[in-house]
């Protein structure tokens, strides 16, 4: 799948690390690991990340 932005190693409200993929407006997957690539990358290791809130 292409994602136009990738949120990588985000800690998930739950405690989990995920990928989160977006494209254009919608959140597309949020995985533990995203193959691939996206034209932005957000490196976000150590923070909490909310997809509701992405």
């Amino acid at each position: 799948m292409d994602f136009d932005l990738i949120v990588r190693g985000g800690t998930l409200p739950d405690g989990r690390i995920a990928d989160i993929g977006i494209a254009g407006e919608t959140i597309r997957a949020v995985e533990q690991k995203l193959p691939g690539s996206a034209p932005t990358e957000i490196d976000a290791r150590g923070n909490l990340v909310s997809p509701p809130f992405v």
